[in-house]
């Protein structure tokens, strides 16, 4: 089951795309770089990122990570030498999609961070 089942009806009026869209077309372009719970791969793994990272730079990283590396944000710069200067790129998500990628990303953390406790 998805993050969510259904837009609502308004994200619709917005403009901004479907959540189930989302899921389905841009989550599976996150999963090329970040795992969840499977070590660092292209990018870092995202388990417990919620936890570590404050809400605000989150959502600004992921509508724009462009513009945090332009504006030499540290965290967005480091990331970017850690990671081989790969650039995470700016799908043009809108403040909805970007709630639902956090959503997301909370959801698998908590569910594939207790498999990985339970599992040690």
């Amino acid at each position: 089951m998805g993050v969510v089942d259904r837009a609502s009806h308004a994200e619709e009026e917005s403009g901004e795309r479907p959540v189930r869209i989302l899921i389905i077309d841009e989550l599976r372009k996150c999963a090329a770089c970040h795992t969840f719970g499977d070590k660092d791969g292209i990018g870092p793994d995202l388990v417990g990122v919620t936890h570590v990272r404050d809400r605000a730079w989150l959502e600004r990283f992921i509508k724009t990570p462009d513009q945090l590396l332009a504006d030499n944000d540290p965290i967005a710069t480091a990331l970017f030498a850690k990671y081989k200067q790969v650039v995470m790129p700016n799908l043009r998500l809108g403040d909805g999609d970007v709630a639902a990628v956090l959503k997301y990303i909370e959801a698998q953390g908590a569910r594939r961070g207790t498999r990985n406790r339970k599992s040690r």
